[in-house]
């Protein structure tokens, strides 16, 4: 049995073919597979669901590394995300590994990049980046980023430059915490969509709970483009995967402002979205258990503070820059990219190499797959 810490659809979807037709596994495996497209609808993770919980398998063996959830209480962790993330910048540069931070140009990864600058070892951390990093931050680029160890992937594939012997760091789930994502998805306008606020509030997901079921495959998603064999994984600890945002504490912060109802909210306004992606929003919405619904009523939607825009999202990053570069015009008037679209161009195209990862470091390449064994992958 190969218990699997991160997979893609493609992945899912072939081993359900490949069972779907066998008499021992394929009502049991289809019922499986049923529940997996239902939680992937609820939470719109454009990744198979894994619960982080470890109670739903969805009929494949999945391992959770020790980038786990706190429970969904307020447990007393401070007022300030900021030393929370500096001292997991502290923890990633003493582990004694080579340190890459991927970085677009944007508020969440150039939070990691400055926080980690400041306690790395010299010559310990590179910059990952295209050239359309650049092109978000320029004034950065110039005064600090060219003269550090970096290296600039021209062909829209930056992914190909993870190394299996380095820490890389990402900024990917600072999106989720504010209750978003946002990828190449964003020019759609319906719940298959995938953007930042598309959802009408009253029918967004508890935060927790969305988290609970899509945390360690978007956190571990680079691997994607990963070109190698194999990668480390040692003492249930994934170098590849790694983010100031998965520490205990930094997710016990948002839990306590989510319950507390103190992060704001993009609202998308009802006039732009049509009655029938309201009312599918409605349906995925009533699929939900109650703890997974960030409203019970429409009433519940006036404890909620609401952001007009974008610019009023992340203030506590947004300080942090200002307080760290001097650069407030870049701070508070920094909109959301979809990074993706100038630093990978095949980001979810389905043309990435590698579809699946084991946690004995084994690596299961696309054009790999019709050489596997399924039953290898299925819970007893």
């Amino acid at each position: 049995m190969k218990h699997l810490i991160w997979c893609d659809s493609t992945f899912v979807h072939y081993i359900y073919d490949c069972l779907i037709n066998n008499d021992k596994y394929s009502n049991v495996f289809a019922e499986y597979f049923d529940e997996y497209k239902k939680y992937d609808l609820m939470i719109h993770a454009f990744s198979p669901p894994m619960d982080m919980t470890d109670e739903k398998q969805f009929g494949l063996s999945f391992s959770i590394t020790k980038n786990n959830l706190p429970p969904y209480k307020e447990v007393e962790v401070g007022d300030d995300i900021i030393p929370l993330l500096e001292r997991k910048s502290k923890e990633v540069c003493s582990l004694n590994r080579k340190v890459d931070v991927l970085w677009s140009g944007g508020i969440d990864s150039t939070t990691t990049l400055l926080m980690l600058r400041d306690y790395a070892e010299k010559d310990q951390l590179r910059v990952i980046m295209s050239e359309g990093s650049i092109d978000e931050y320029p004034w950065l680029y110039e005064t600090l980023v060219k003269d550090m160890n970096h290296v600039v992937n021209r062909n829209m594939d930056f992914r190909s430059e993870i190394k299996k012997e380095h820490i890389t760091v990402n900024a990917n789930m600072a999106d989720m915490m504010y209750h978003g994502s946002l990828g190449n998805h964003s020019s759609g306008s319906g719940p298959d969509q995938g953007e930042f606020s598309s959802c009408p509030i009253e029918y967004k997901n508890n935060t927790h709970w969305k988290l609970n079921h899509i945390w360690q495959q978007r956190n571990f998603q680079h691997v994607s483009g990963y070109l190698g064999d194999e990668v480390i994984v040692e003492d249930d600890y994934f170098p590849m995967g790694v983010s100031l945002f998965d520490d205990r504490d930094v997710i016990q912060w948002y839990i306590n402002k989510h319950i507390r109802n103190e992060l704001p909210l993009l609202r998308q306004p009802w006039d732009t979205l049509s009655d029938e992606v309201i009312t599918r929003y409605r349906e995925i919405w009533e699929m939900m258990p109650s703890e997974g619904r960030l409203c019970q009523t429409k009433e519940d939607v006036k404890n909620i503070p609401i952001a007009d825009s974008y610019l009023e999202m992340k203030m506590e990053l947004r300080d942090y820059i200002a307080h760290r570069t001097g650069d407030k015009e870049y701070a508070y008037n920094k909109p959301k990219v979809a990074s993706y679209s100038h630093g990978q161009k095949n980001m979810y195209d389905d043309s990435y190499p590698t579809v699946a990862v084991c946690d004995d470091g084994s690596v299961i390449k696309r054009d790999q797959l019709d050489s596997i064994n399924p039953f290898d992958f299925v819970t007893p």
